[in-house]
């Protein structure tokens, strides 16, 4: 399906859902006090069930607005912490966001001191030999007179 499509279903599917008609059977969650309710308010942070068997992370004690009191009600659950998965994001986009400015410092950094490692070995070798000395070689010493 194209992804236009798909989202016109979802609106008119939480359409319904606000309007609070009854799901069909394919496309419902049945509460343990036989409550029905659709399948997007399933996991949604806010319980609808009164036992808010509807939601994996909260029960009604953890559940910042508690549990519904009637069928069709619902509850929004606020958590203090950021989900596993929501901290996973984070870490992920913030990893993204430093690796390329952290290795481009490294490769800087790298460079910087390979070139000081060559200066130094260069200094100790001493000076390059002059041309006039490629050619002709070490000039003779004498010793003792001429």
């Amino acid at each position: 399906m194209a992804p236009a499509l798909l989202a016109l279903l979802a609106v008119a599917e939480l359409g319904a859902l606000a309007t609070g008609s009854s799901p069909p059977e394919n496309n419902s969650f049945r509460c343990l006090d036989g409550c029905v309710i659709w399948n997007l308010a399933v996991n949604d942070n806010q319980c609808h069930c009164a036992g808010c068997e509807d939601e994996e992370s909260w029960v009604c004690t953890s559940c910042s607005g508690g549990c519904p009191s009637s069928c069709g009600d619902s509850r929004a659950c606020q958590d203090e912490r950021p989900s596993y998965n929501a901290r996973r994001l984070q870490m992920q986009s913030l990893g993204g966001a430093l690796i390329l400015p952290i290795l481009s410092i490294l490769l800087g950094v790298v460079f910087i001191v390979a070139g000081v490692v060559l200066c130094i070995r260069k200094r100790q070798q001493g000076p390059a030999p002059g041309p006039a000395e490629l050619v002709s070689g070490p000039q003779p010493t004498v010793i003792g007179g001429a």
